[in-house]
């Protein structure tokens, strides 16, 4: 077994996902080859992509549960620019196959999540009005589409997914807010597009990057006939907002608040001579989960060591989103472990006995 797939599987392990959706990965799939881009390393690879698709299933679950329309309940389920299954792999865990329905430009990637996941598929258009789609559905999920459309294509996108919504469906979907780069110039301080992207298949021009502010969002969607938006800034990979359109009021959505779900880093791993060994990092959750009761970490999936939790701050993103962050650290000693690889899993218990296991990383004992 690699680093790479080491790392992943004591995650699944110890985060309690179903080992399953790690097995198969498309060659062609953009958002793991992003890993790479951003500067990680390659044993981390798979760890990043598999986390950034289980953020919006958590996200889905909290928001079905306030709206008391609970995904597996659900009887036609839309996931539009699935990409090659980062996010569908997680998906499938909740909701039946038979009921889920993916959709994207990339035809392998549609055909893909179909054979591997066992979906149905629908190959998408990059013109809204020639895109045809099998609805209706009673929830529609979009994760960071809008986040790179010029205003035009965010309107038409947006009315041709609304009209495939069932009466009092939901089309749940993320955009970048303005907080995420506030020293940026911007020409509208309400709705900025940027004609660069990350993609080798996408014209930038139709698909680059869009910073856009909640009350802006809500104002696009009345003038396509979504009366009620409803939406929660910082809640998808700590940079995206999430929004719920819909024709009908959802009052369970009234008291929405940030996915009770703990993020945090292992910052610094340090292995000394005389079997000292000191790790430490960051983590951050929501005002209302407030800080976890208990901090651990997991060494190869299985002897775990509660840590030392300070400097607890309180932090206000966007317009008002409320989080804890505190540094966290473990220091003692690699007596009892083998010469060769280990894993270390960040694991948070919350209040509620809700378990949050935030990152992992590896580290050799020579």
């Amino acid at each position: 077994m690699n680093r790479e797939q080491q790392l992943l599987n004591d995650w699944l392990s110890v985060a309690g996902i179903d080992p399953r959706p790690a097995e198969l990965l498309h060659g062609g799939d953009e958002m793991y080859a992003w890993s790479e881009k951003l500067g990680l390393p390659k044993e981390r690879q798979l760890l990043d992509y598999m986390r950034g698709g289980q953020e919006p299933v958590l996200m889905l679950r909290h928001l079905a549960a306030k709206a008391q329309r609970p995904l597996g309940q659900m009887r036609r389920v839309l996931e539009f620019a699935c990409g090659h299954g980062r996010c569908t792999r997680m998906l499938v865990g909740d909701i039946s196959p038979d009921t889920l329905w993916c959709s994207d430009v990339q035809a392998d990637g549609v055909e893909f999540v179909r054979e591997v996941f066992g979906v149905h598929g629908v190959v998408s258009e990059t013109d809204p009005e020639q895109l045809q789609l099998p609805g209706p559905f009673d929830l529609i999920w979009v994760g960071s589409l809008f986040s790179h459309f010029p205003r035009e294509r965010f309107l038409a996108f947006l009315s041709r997914l609304m009209n495939v919504l069932s009466p009092g469906g939901m089309l749940v979907f993320s955009t970048h807010g303005m907080h995420v780069v506030p020293e940026m110039h911007k020409d509208d301080p309400d709705f900025c597009f940027i004609p660069e992207n990350e993609s080798e298949v996408l014209d930038a021009a139709d698909y680059g990057t869009t910073f856009v502010r909640p009350g802006r969002v809500r104002e696009l969607a009345q003038e396509i006939g979504a009366d009620h938006l409803y939406s929660i800034e910082c809640d998808l990979w700590s940079v995206q907002d999430v929004h719920v359109a819909s024709r009908a009021e959802i009052p369970g959505l009234n008291s929405w608040s940030n996915t009770p779900f703990v993020r945090g880093s292992i910052d610094r791993v340090e292995v000394g001579p005389g079997d000292k060994a000191w790790i430490g990092g960051w983590l951050k959750s929501p005002a209302a989960l407030g800080l976890p009761k208990q901090v651990e970490l997991v060494i190869d999936a299985k002897a775990a060591y509660e840590v030392q939790v300070g400097n607890v701050q309180k932090l206000t993103l966007g317009e008002s989103a409320a989080f804890i962050h505190a540094e966290w650290y473990l220091e003692g000693s690699t007596a009892g472990l083998a010469p060769g690889p280990h894993t270390a899993c960040a694991l948070a218990t919350d209040s509620a006995g809700g378990k949050h296991c935030f990152d992992a990383t590896l580290f050799d004992i020579h």
